[in-house]
């Protein structure tokens, strides 16, 4: 007779394991056993990521919103194109529940209006961490209708399309203003369509601590403009080969700047129009952050390598990686050498010589430093 190891599994471990699935498999796993029957009210994570039809979905929450669950978090995505009224409606159904129960994060794709309309005067000091998207957002009611997020410190925004009538009539971006206490801010392969041309998308919020921004799309000359006198912590990740500009304004608490940029490769770069647009927006770059200490910028170049930059209050080191220069990356090279304050461009011209010289046979850039000044 075979031994039932699975039963005699601790209690908190089972109930962890049936956290880190979505509701309906959890469910499913806790009929495995008779003592695990009932194993799934247990979990403080309820996850529903739905592909079938919404009828289907509203008897099996209605089987689970007859127990009752002490929940920290609730997620709630459809991998249909059919985001609508109809889930939003239901969506509102669920976070109901997952008030009254009270949870304090909410994770979902079925919004089309900012706030979603199942937000409401009920979340008022309890919602932490809100995670919306992938979706288009294209309207918004008015500010005061976040009033109520008050205890929101985490925001998370995941390939969200703003339309153009998130903007006001100068095409400028004021959004994350409401957020009195969001301390965190991602957004993550968020976009603005080009023809909306958007010239100033700003990020400001009275306690923001932590920004990260990732492969933002943006109109080309239209700038991110930061402004933040707690900001602490500034991530920028870009692999769109035309990064966003940048202006920071009041960002005197940033503690560290971490950069990564992955150039275009080769056979673009010599693409003279391309190449003069992607000097200029790396300036921009470069501009906004070249006061900031410390700082950490990383270009990766496609085949070649990769150039470090480590700077903190009196040193800037230099470090390229496995990295052949050729003739078609020079310029490259030097924008992101620009990023050290007090070199002009033709300085730099004469450090890279000066680096190049450094060169061994096997073709590789040695380690350097930099004194700033």
């Amino acid at each position: 007779m075979k031994m039932d190891r699975l039963s005699n599994l601790p209690q908190p471990l089972i109930y962890n394991i049936l956290s880190l699935m979505d509701i309906k498999s959890a469910f499913r796993t806790s009929l495995l056993s008779k003592e695990w029957k009932f194993y799934w009210t247990q979990i403080d994570s309820l996850d529903f990521e739905w592909d079938e039809n919404l009828n289907s979905l509203i008897d099996f929450v209605n089987r689970v919103f007859h127990h009752p669950l002490n929940l920290k978090r609730v997620r709630f995505h459809t991998k249909t194109n059919n985001q609508g009224y109809f889930y939003e409606k239901f969506l509102k159904v669920i976070t109901s529940y997952a008030v009254s129960r009270g949870a304090e994060e909410l994770d979902t794709n079925i919004i089309t209006t900012l706030p979603p309309p199942s937000f409401g005067k009920q979340y008022q000091n309890q919602l932490k961490t809100l995670k919306l998207g992938p979706c288009t957002i294209s309207s918004t009611t008015t500010y005061n209708s976040w009033n109520p997020l008050v205890s929101l410190t985490t925001l998370q925004l995941y390939k969200i399309r703003f339309r153009h009538t998130l903007f006001d009539f100068k095409c400028h971006f004021d959004f994350f203003s409401s957020f009195l206490n969001l301390e965190n801010l991602s957004l993550i392969d968020c976009s603005v369509p080009d023809y909306w041309k958007v010239f100033d998308f700003k990020i400001y919020a009275p306690r923001l601590v932590c920004l990260m921004i990732s492969n933002f799309s943006i109109y080309e000359l239209a700038r991110i403009v930061i402004s933040s006198t707690t900001l602490k912590l500034f991530h920028l990740n870009d692999n769109s080969h035309l990064p966003p500009m940048l202006r920071m304004k009041n960002c005197r608490s940033l503690e560290m700047v971490n950069i990564d940029l992955f150039p275009p490769p080769a056979t673009l770069a010599r693409t003279g129009t391309f190449k003069e647009g992607y000097i200029y927006h790396v300036f921009h770059i470069a501009e906004a952050l070249c006061y900031l200490n410390p700082l950490r910028v990383s270009c990766t170049f496609p085949s070649k390598g990769k150039f470090l930059l480590n700077r903190n209050t009196q040193v800037a080191k230099i470090k390229f990686v496995a990295l052949k220069v050729k003739e078609s990356e020079e310029d490259w090279l030097l924008v992101a050498l620009f990023i050290l304050r007090g070199l002009s461009l033709d300085k730099l011209a004469a450090k890279f010589e000066e680096m190049s010289k450094q060169m061994g046979s096997n073709d590789q850039l040695a380690p350097i430093e930099l004194q700033l000044v």
